[in-house]
């Protein structure tokens, strides 16, 4: 799926070592929330979860973007609230419970249709035209997604 970009990544070594490194942060924090004996509901976990994610987050925005604050407009205002709300709040609140129900290998697993739902978007709402080659890759897995539910649901 990457195809030639794959051979870009060793033209950029720090950006690669990032990316590996959130997906080893993500997937030790997957693992650190499923083995903890969590005391919160799961809405206010999310909601402070988020909120120590945005410190350093803000932190940064102040570090290296100093000079170049402005007044948002609305429709910016009204982004960014469906940003948090929306995307951000409600997706990992759908996600904790993903990992509430299953182990976490099975869980992460689910992760997959993020590109699928956001392929398929883009060609709905966008009118981004799909190729055999994409069709072919997102139902495959839509597919392995199919095969690995069924066969939680069996056992």
């Amino acid at each position: 799926i990457l195809g030639n970009e794959m051979l870009s990544i060793g033209r950029s070594p720090l950006g690669a070592l990032l990316i590996v490194m959130a997906a080893l942060s993500w997937a030790a924090g997957t693992v650190f929330t499923k083995g903890f004996a969590w005391q919160l509901s799961l809405t206010a976990m999310v909601g402070w979860q988020l909120f120590f994610g945005a410190l350093p987050m803000l932190a940064g925005a102040a570090l290296f973007d100093a000079g170049n604050w402005t007044v948002p407009s609305t429709w910016s205002l009204l982004a960014l609230l469906y940003t948090v709300v929306i995307a951000t709040f409600m997706a990992n609140l759908v996600w904790f419970r993903i990992l509430q129900l299953y182990p976490a290998g099975i869980a992460s697993i689910s992760t997959l249709m993020n590109p699928v739902v956001g392929v398929g978007a883009s060609a709905l709402l966008l009118g981004e035209r799909m190729g055999p080659a994409e069709i072919g890759a997102l139902t495959l897995v839509v597919g392995a997604l199919a095969t690995v539910h069924r066969k939680r649901e069996s056992a």
